[in-house]
């Protein structure tokens, strides 16, 4: 794409190229992954960031972390949480609490996409529906 000369390119990563790290995780936390999805990941995004030196592309890396929706249905973390707050359940071994900025409701993770999109890449920013 970047040989074609394509103007823009986004690509989600996820949270697993950060590897394991308490406390707040943004853009310039250092990338350690701890598996070989996260290694593939990380490797993915290096090589966009070289492909795009010196070029006239533009590219933005969307890491969505845990993006969070409103389902007690299906096997995601997320998805265990609700099911045992509903059961009344009051505790959930999940982590120390120190990671503070890992979740992300679904809703305001496509509002910061788009808001990104416009402030990075210069397009566009309409929002509508969900995302107002």
């Amino acid at each position: 794409m970047v040989d074609a000369g394509i103007a823009k390119i986004s690509v989600m990563g996820t949270m697993h190229e950060i590897g394991f790290f308490e406390g707040s995780i943004n853009e310039n936390t250092p990338c350690h992954p701890m598996s070989l999805y996260g290694i593939g990941k990380d490797a993915l995004r290096n090589c966009v960031a070289m492909m795009t030196n010196g070029k006239h592309t533009n590219w933005q890396w969307l890491r969505g972390y845990y993006i969070v929706g409103h389902s007690e249905f299906g096997c995601s973390i997320f998805s265990k949480i609700t099911a045992a707050e509903k059961e009344g359940k009051t505790e959930f071994p999940f982590t120390m609490g120190q990671n503070q900025f890992d979740f992300i409701d679904y809703d305001r993770f496509l509002v910061d996409a788009k808001i990104y999109e416009h402030e990075k890449m210069g397009t566009e920013f309409k929002p509508t529906g969900a995302l107002k």
